[in-house]
């Protein structure tokens, strides 16, 4: 037989929305929403407040909604409330149920979309003991990058030191030079005409 698929839910861990899995599933974190499980379990720490449809459902935590599953396990430190619709149920002595309980006969079309109850015994912590291994197992991730392939950086030269009290004074460019400027030529002056003698003015009257 094929081993299914294990997941396992922290108790640091928050959910909320929908949660499928065709495997195990063991919740020690909170979850608010909707869950399709074949084999669900929860543990001492977990909480739900959701709609529940398993193949299997083992409870030793905190539960409230509807719960559709074949087979019902409520364990010792258990509280539900809510709905069970169900087709094998077990309660142990030390839980706190107060629930309307709806027996499903086998077989029965209520329950055609459920998955079947696992052949395995379940127990706590084997979800996550699953999970666990499953990681370990898992070879790395080629893509992902580590510390040790990145390259080295360079290394750049140390910076000049100062005696103590020396200004730093930045490099002065001098200006560049200006073409000459052109200088206009003088324009010569016109010659005055020349003067009259007296004596040809006079003859000129007469």
């Amino acid at each position: 037989m094929a081993v299914k698929q294990a997941s396992f839910f922290a108790p640091d861990l928050t959910v909320i929305g929908t949660v499928q899995s065709p495997g195990t599933l063991e919740i020690e974190g909170a979850v608010k929403g909707d869950l399709a499980v074949a084999d669900l379990v929860v543990g001492p720490h977990g909480r739900l407040n959701a709609r529940v449809g398993a193949g299997r459902l083992a409870s030793a935590g905190t539960v409230a909604g509807t719960v559709k599953a074949r087979a019902v396990a409520f364990l010792n430190g258990c509280h539900f409330r809510g709905d069970v619709e169900y087709e094998a149920l077990s309660i142990d002595p030390d839980c706190d149920v107060d629930a309307a309980f709806h027996p499903v006969e086998r077989g029965s079309q209520r329950m055609a979309v459920l998955p079947p109850v696992p052949e395995e015994t379940f127990r706590l912590g084997s979800g996550r003991d699953a999970a666990l291994a499953a990681a370990a197992s898992r070879p790395p991730r080629p893509d992902r990058v580590t510390p040790a392939s990145l390259p080295p950086s360079p290394t750049l030269p140390p910076s000049p030191t100062l005696p103590a009290g020396a200004a730093v004074q930045a490099p002065v460019e001098a200006p560049a030079a200006l073409p000459p400027t052109p200088v206009a030529e003088a324009t010569p002056a016109p010659e005055a005409a020349a003067p009259v003698p007296p004596a040809a003015t006079a003859a000129a009257m007469s």
